[in-house]
């Protein structure tokens, strides 16, 4: 067969056959040359030290041998010398081109050096001697090179057909044997082998591999014991046998195996590794570390045992030592998914959700099938608010493994936290259909279903839940209590004493059959019920109804909040738990009377009037909560929580100075509490003062490195986004500025015009609700005679009934000498609603009704004009880019609905230098029907506006 040459080395043999003739005859006597003969036996019993030196020999006494050339070439090939054994094959075939042992070192040679496939030279070398078994030898391991295990297979055989004494070849069939996965095969080979060759430990080793394989790990020891018998360094073995002893937990054997590796290859860096697991499982983990880091001495890039180090490391709770020894690992092995995974794990405990997804997505890169970090990962996106990239997380769990049922619960539970109860049901009911019976789920599922109100179809699945678990107390409870509402006595007494019986709580149950026996009509069962579930917790009417309340029956916990009053509270904290029901079921009346009532009960307990204060400050009434937690701190001054929820307060109601003394008391009472550190950072940052809030943020880190508010208000600061005038503006109630504004109008008159304006506003809650007043005048020169001094006056005063409705009034004066309107007086009184569109821009509209009064020297009168008024604003406060102002107002007259006008302009604003800005802006003037016919309708002006704030 021909075929093109496809390298050098085929290039070089065929510029042989051009040059040397006789290559079709046959062998050149290599057989008959007694060094032949003996290198032969030399090299196929695997003996290639002892055949490279008489190969070297041979050379030496002949140089012109060319089976010297060939067999040195040979053997150089086996110890691994490839690109010195290609350049020896070409020697011999130079010397001799009929040489089927130099054709055969040539095809070896290119194998091994990945020059060729070396199927042209065995192919003449087979056609120079057919009886050759180096020349069937070859072709196997060609084969054996291109994973072809049936070809290996087959010149494997035949090499040892041709010779049955030929070494290499019986090693070469049996481990192609094992690799086509045909053990049975090879162990019988292996059996024969043996026979011929029962002290080699290779053959040993050999067979304990294939009877592994097998699963026969008696038998296999056996062999690894014979081979470390014959041969007591043989590393191998010795690993194979520590290997099974650790299958069999037998730690302490596999110790001494491994002992004995590491005497004879110090250099085994896999051996310490399996020192440190054995004794790891031992329960010493200290003598674990020690191998682990021994064998990171002998291999720094020795992952598996920088891996073990970290878990050790996070079983004793050094999450820090378990960080650096997992990065370590992943640093020296980036595919290594244990090491991502458990660095994960380590960065979730230290509360650096961040870092600890990108470990988990690290991990998936490498096994986008590994559903349970897809759920681990999905767990630390909802800790960081990213709850859809959290459901898409647990959905791709649940894709890559049906089964994973907590997947299917935490996705299911998103919906439900996001109100999506129609697909929550949806998703349960695929998850039951895909994952088989789960108890919890279909509990969820009942639960779901209640909701819709669909009660037959709830019923029936905590039915089906009660028959996977008989003991499943939610579902006992709630299946009760849908019976109950039923009427089915017969089956509500039976599923509340198995509630009872199946451990759950004793309250609960007794005061269950107490309301079922009520209901009933049987007072004295009623009574006793209610005797034994009391004696467990006098307050269990007051249980009874937060369990109602927090299972969506809010009917039902208001009869129990009236029933628990009618018992008597025992104590304070009895009334503040009524009290904190009717307040998340928005009876605040009803909650401030239990208040009060706990209050009196317990006048001179400060921890009191601190729960009624945290409650107050939740319903943002911030100056009721600021004297409650004062009268508590009247009480205990020492109280650091007090003086938190003090600071607080204070803070949330823009009252820096005080939150700052407040929180800085709490610090200096417990220098440890990272929530009052935390929030004197805040009250730096709603101040103005970046830099000083990060020196407190920073303070918390080191206090509590995973604590997440500082990490992530330290995030939002260095981002470039972050505008901390927006805050300093915001921290002050009253402010003022000074402008300076340069316009260009042109319309009915064309000029320049140099103004000069200031403005105060106070805001005097904290909805938002102002009072402004604002004033302008001008200076100028008419034609270079006369000066001109306009001036302009408005007061404003807004109230905020809410974040978006507000109700607004507004008057402004405008004098305009030597014009047909000397003067004039715009009032409106209008209701708004501001409505944020995003965190950074609202919209405002506003309608209401307006009157103009204005001066008129031609006419010489006075004008009253009742107008109906209509505006709407966009502000947008991008922080890090200018701010954006467009409006418009109009003013349509009813009753000369020709007369109405326009005003609308546009603003940018920069900020210069704190406390200067600038501001570009063009306004127009649009009057429908001016007061001469030959005006222009359209005013406009280009203003730039330079302003100073002055606090």
């Amino acid at each position: 067969m021909f075929r093109l040459f496809p390298s050098f080395t085929h290039l070089f043999v065929a510029c042989l056959l051009l040059v040397i003739p006789g290559l079709a005859g046959s062998a050149s006597g290599e057989a008959a040359d007694a060094a032949y003969s003996e290198w032969y036996d030399l090299y196929t019993a695997e003996q290639l030290e002892e055949a490279l030196e008489l190969a070297a020999s041979r050379i030496t006494a002949d140089s012109s041998a060319a089976f010297g050339w060939a067999a040195l070439s040979l053997s150089l090939e086996g110890l691994g010398y490839f690109d010195k054994a290609l350049w020896l094959a070409g020697e011999s075939l130079l010397r001799d081109s009929s040489s089927a042992l130099g054709w055969v070192a040539l095809g070896m040679a290119e194998v091994s050096s990945d020059s060729g496939d070396g199927a042209f030279e065995f192919e003449l070398a087979r056609e120079l001697d057919p009886a050759l078994a180096i020349v069937s030898f070859g072709t196997g391991y060609a084969a054996m090179s291109a994973e072809d295990y049936e070809g290996a297979i087959a010149g494997f055989s035949e090499s040892i057909m041709l010779d049955s004494s030929y070494v290499s070849g019986w090693r070469s069939l049996a481990v192609s044997l094992r690799l086509s996965a045909r053990q049975e095969e090879a162990s019988t080979l292996l059996d024969r082998a043996l026979l011929l060759w029962p002290e080699d430990p290779w053959f040993w080793e050999e067979k304990g591999y294939v009877l592994e394989l097998l699963e026969l790990y008696d038998v296999s020891a056996h062999a690894y014991d014979r081979a470390i018998e014959l041969d007591p360094a043989d590393t191998y073995a010795l690993r194979r046998r520590g290997l099974l002893f650790e299958r069999d937990s037998n730690y302490e054997a596999a110790i001494e195996m491994y002992r004995m590796v590491i005497d004879a290859d110090p250099a085994d860096a896999w051996t310490y590794g399996e020192l440190g697991f054995c004794y790891d499982q031992l329960g010493q983990p200290k003598k674990a570390e020690q191998w682990y880091l021994d064998g990171i001495e002998v291999d720094p890039d020795y992952a598996w045992a920088a891996l073990r180090i970290g878990l050790i490391a996070m079983d004793r709770g050094e999450l820090e030592s378990a960080s650096y020894w997992l990065e370590y690992a992943v640093d020296a092995d980036p595919l290594m998914t244990d090491a991502w995974v458990n660095l994960g794990l380590v960065s979730e405990d230290l509360g650096s959700f961040g870092y600890a997804v990108e470990c988990y997505e690290h991990a998936l890169e490498i096994d986008p099938e590994d559903y349970w970090t897809w759920g681990e990962l999905g767990y630390v996106l909802e800790q960081l608010g990213r709850y859809d990239e959290a459901a898409v997380a647990y959905e791709r769990g649940v894709l890559a493994n049906e089964q994973y049922m907590w997947g299917w619960q935490q996705r299911g539970l998103l919906y439900e936290e996001e109100g999506e109860y129609t697909k929550a049901i949806g998703w349960y009911r695929d998850a039951l259909a895909s994952a088989g019976e789960s108890a919890w789920m279909l509990g969820e599922l009942g639960y779901l279903l209640e909701g819709e109100a669909d009660f037959d179809s709830a019923r029936l699945c905590y039915r089906e839940a009660l028959e996977i678990d008989s003991c499943y107390v939610f579902g006992l409870i709630r299946l009760g209590r849908l019976e109950l509402d039923a009427g089915r006595f017969d089956v509500v007494q039976d599923l509340f004493e198995r509630y009872l019986a199946c451990g759950g709580d004793e309250v609960t149950g007794w005061l269950q059959l107490s309301l079922m026996f009520e209901e009933m009509g049987h007072a004295e069962e009623a009574d006793s019920c209610a005797f034994q579930g009391l004696a467990v917790d006098p307050d269990g009417w007051i249980s009874m109804a937060e369990d109602h309340f927090y299972s969506d029956r809010p009917d039902e916990a208001e009869h129990l909040l009236h029933r628990s009053e009618l018992a008597e509270p025992v104590s304070a904290y009895s009334w503040i738990r009524i009290a904190d029901i009717y307040d998340a079921m928005g009876m605040r009346s009803e909650a401030d009377r239990c208040y009060g009532i706990a209050i009196e009960t317990e006048p001179e307990n400060p921890a009191v009037l601190y729960d009624y204060g945290v409650t107050l400050s939740a319903r943002e009434d911030y100056d009721a909560a600021q004297e409650t937690f004062l009268r508590a701190l009247e009480m205990d001054s020492t109280d650091v929580d007090t003086w938190s929820m003090l600071g607080e307060a204070y803070l949330f109601d823009g009252r820096y100075t005080e939150a700052l003394e407040a929180l800085q008391r709490a610090v200096e009472l417990d220098p440890s509490s990272v929530f009052s550190i935390s929030y004197v950072g805040l009250v730096y940052e709603r101040m103005g003062r970046p830099l000083d809030a990060m020196e407190y943020y920073l303070q918390a880190l080191e206090l509590s490195p995973g604590y997440s508010y500082a990490h992530d208000r330290i995030a939002a600061i260095v981002d470039p986004s972050y505008d901390a005038d927006w805050w300093s503006r915001d921290a002050h109630r009253l402010n003022a500025s000074v402008s300076l504004d340069f316009s260009a109008e042109t319309g009915n008159r064309e000029e320049l015009d140099l103004v000069a304006s200031a403005e105060v506003t106070y805001r005097y809650n904290d909805m938002g609700s102002q009072i402004a007043l604002e004033g302008s005048c001008s200076l100028e020169e008419v034609n270079d005679r006369e000066t001109e001094n306009s001036a302009y006056a408005a007061l404003s005063a807004d109230y905020y009934f809410t974040d978006a409705i507000y109700l607004e009034a507004s008057t402004s004066w405008d004098r305009q000498p030597l014009t047909v309107r000397p003067w004039q007086i715009s009032s409106y009184l209008a209701a708004g609603y501001r409505k944020w569109l995003g965190e950074w821009i609202w919209v405002s509209p506003e309608i209401g009704v307006g009157m103009v009064s204005s001066k008129w020297s031609l006419r010489d009168e006075v004008s009253d004009l009742w107008s109906a008024y209509a505006s709407t604003g966009i502000w947008c406060e991008p922080r890090g880019w200018p701010d954006l102002w467009l409006g418009g107002s109009l003013y349509y007259p009813p009753q000369h609905p020709e007369d109405y006008e326009f005003f609308g302009n546009l603003e940018l604003g920069f900020d210069i230098w704190k406390p200067l800005s600038l501001t570009l802006g063009y306004s127009v003037d649009y009057t429908n029907r001016p007061l001469i016919s030959l005006w222009e309708k359209l005013d406009s002006e280009y203003y730039t506006r330079l302003t100073f704030s002055l606090h």
